[in-house]
């Protein structure tokens, strides 16, 4: 049974190989998809067929919305009560997709996921509340036995093999409105860097909207990602799966793969400059927290990473796409630090400075600016 399960899945991995669009990859993974289910049932889908939310300007239903995850949350949703869904629920409970994502993408996929004996501790010690290697390494592994259970629990080769024709539907859709162009070059111009490797993996259970940008440590970076648009799902001849956008599309693609050029530069700053602009978090900190950013930390790398959007909006887009952005950013999400921060990325784009060192002038401006609140 064991031999078959695997074979199929091979198969099915197969029908889906990375095919390239503008110096991009992209694919489908299994791992995401069962986190994302698992992630929809268990959170996102809590009370959605009675809750309402704005989506361009428009009150509507949230089921109406995450048209694909209500399928799965109505089709899925008695698994809530599975002994391998809260075993890792428990031992997660605590850490975000991010990081969990993270992880899955190191290892082989369910339901054959393990933990190398030679992965960086790094990339599960957060497990552990604590951070100790061996009690976090051994969570890891709990979490993952329990992931793979899951897995085979409801089946899941069933599901990839029933939902083959939206995945094969949601690649062609990301491969066509992945804009002609490749951000990847604005992005290496800008930045003066490049990974070896760009990967987009859409998703069709992580909820619609969701993005993530991950880095595998092997100079790959990844761009995992939800649905963004209005989904037909029910008509295989005609379906639509949402992700025909091709402004959104490339907007989330620089955003997501620039938190692997941004994060290290920010993450080097000698904590006294966060420190000393912390107050700044506190104008802002309910919308920010709305949004998933907890910390003053994680604001101002979101901060960055939004300005560098902008810039290279501004440089390489549309008037109109440029100013839709900055409202969207700055006005709308109140990320309202980035107009500081642009003189000096804006050196970069001349070429007047590197990144690394714009950063620490940017984020002497922040710090400024706190001191001048203060007085």
């Amino acid at each position: 049974m064991k031999q078959q399960l695997l074979i199929g899945l091979m198969c099915w991995a197969l029908a889906f190989p990375m095919t390239a669009q503008n110096g991009i990859d992209m694919t489908i993974h299994p791992s995401v998809e069962l986190l994302g289910l698992a992630y929809f049932i268990g959170y996102e889908g809590v009370d959605i067929e009675t809750k309402t939310m704005v989506v361009d300007g428009r009150e509507i239903p949230k089921k109406e919305f995450h048209t694909f995850g209500y399928q799965v949350y109505q089709e899925y949703r008695t698994y809530l009560a599975s002994p391998h869904l809260a075993e890792a629920f428990q031992i997660a409970d605590h850490l975000w997709l991010d990081y969990l994502l993270g992880l899955l993408l190191r290892v082989d996929p369910v339901p054959n996921a393990t933990l190398p004996d030679d992965l960086d501790p790094v990339h599960y010690r957060s497990f552990s509340k604590t951070k100790d290697p061996v009690e976090a390494r051994e969570l890891a592994r709990r979490f993952l036995v329990a992931f793979n259970a899951f897995f085979r629990e409801i089946a899941f080769d069933q599901f990839l093999e029933k939902y083959h024709p939206h995945y094969t539907q949601a690649l062609q859709e990301v491969s066509t409105h992945l804009p002609r162009g490749a951000v990847t070059n604005w992005m290496e111009s800008y930045f003066k860097e490049s990974f070896a490797g760009y990967k987009l993996v859409p998703s069709l259970t992580l909820p619609k909207g969701m993005g993530f940008g991950l880095n595998n440590g092997q100079d790959t970076i990844y761009n995992v990602f939800g649905a963004l648009d209005e989904q037909v799902i029910d008509d295989t001849d005609h379906l639509i799966t949402g992700f025909q956008n091709s402004q959104k599309l490339r907007e989330l693609t620089i955003h997501e793969f620039g938190h692997s050029f941004v994060n290290p530069v920010v993450y080097a700053l000698p904590d006294s400059l966060f420190k000393q602009s912390a107050s700044l978090f506190e104008p802002i900190r309910t919308t920010i927290n709305e949004q998933g950013y907890d910390t003053w930390e994680a604001c101002v790398i979101e901060h960055f990473v939004r300005a560098v959007e902008l810039v290279l909006s501004e440089h390489y887009d549309t008037p109109e796409a440029y100013q839709n952005l900055r409202k969207a950013y700055i006005q709308d999400r109140q990320f309202i630090y980035i107009p500081h921060l642009r003189p000096a990325l804006h050196r970069v784009l001349r070429g007047e400075r590197s990144f690394a060192e714009a950063v620490p002038l940017a984020m002497r401006e922040l710090v400024k600016l706190s001191k001048s609140g203060d007085e």
